[in-house]
């Protein structure tokens, strides 16, 4: 079934912070779409940010993130570039993936999940790499 017949009739925003979680989630007119490694550059924390938020998740983004972007980081037509010095493979940056496992559990979130790679060298041994980390350290969280 194709993306958009799955997620038909849905807006989705992806949250850096608290406030924009809750002002996004209100009406149930947007849903959200968290990445986790950009809460975390945003300086938020995944999960408490989604939590009160779980019914309004359409999808979701699995990504690491070595910790915050500075406060002073200026945003402008070459942050993309910027920021990718930021984010790192699944399991080796900051994000609590088995906090982060244990409220998809408590949600029984059954959506979409997105790994991203955001320009890597090695693309399938990078997704390869990732299901491993999943399957080996998080898996039996969710069961």
């Amino acid at each position: 079934m194709p993306v958009s017949s799955l997620l038909a009739n849905r807006c989705a925003s992806k949250p850096t912070d608290a406030d924009s979680a809750h002002e996004f989630s209100k009406g149930n007119i947007v849903f959200l779409c968290p990445d986790t490694a950009q809460l975390i550059v945003a300086g938020s924390d995944p999960v408490r940010i989604m939590s009160p938020h779980r019914e309004r998740v359409a999808c979701i983004h699995w990504r690491d993130a070595v910790g915050p972007a500075p406060a002073d980081t200026r945003i402008d037509d070459t942050i993309y570039s910027r920021q990718l010095r930021w984010y790192t493979s699944t399991g080796e940056g900051v994000v609590d993936w088995p906090a982060w496992m244990r409220l998809l559990r408590d949600m029984r979130y059954r959506g979409w999940a997105q790994f991203e790679l955001d320009l890597a060298a090695d693309p399938i041994g990078e997704l390869k790499k990732s299901r491993q980390y999943v399957e080996n350290a998080l898996s039996h969280i969710y069961q």
